[in-house]
């Protein structure tokens, strides 16, 4: 049995159950694009997990670029009420930055 059964893993998992397939979940390595939205501000917490704020939202909420393990690790710091991935559609922000005059 697959170790996330019956914890609303899918029906991937269902069906390796079914041919006694194990399947493992491993995070991937690298930086990624997080959001992450504090209890304080999350700025000093980013920079402790070696991270760099890219984009200040407000006092609670930034995009940071961070290895994909600081952002899971993030996930369980008390000061941090969210901390997950961003994905940017390369070609929808093309897009956005012409019509508003970005240049990119």
């Amino acid at each position: 049995m697959g170790f996330a059964h019956g914890i609303g893993a899918g029906p991937e998992i269902d069906v390796a159950d079914a041919f006694g397939a194990k399947v493992e979940v491993t995070p991937g390595s690298g930086r990624t694009l997080a959001i992450v939205i504090g209890h304080q501000d999350p700025r000093p917490l980013v920079s402790g997990a070696g991270g760099h704020v890219v984009i200040s939202i407000d006092d609670l909420t930034v995009v940071a670029l961070l290895e994909v393990t600081a952002v899971l690790g993030l996930r369980h710091d008390p000061g941090i009420r969210v901390a997950g991935p961003v994905n940017v559609n390369e070609d929808r922000f093309e897009r956005f930055a012409a019509l508003a005059g970005l240049g990119t």
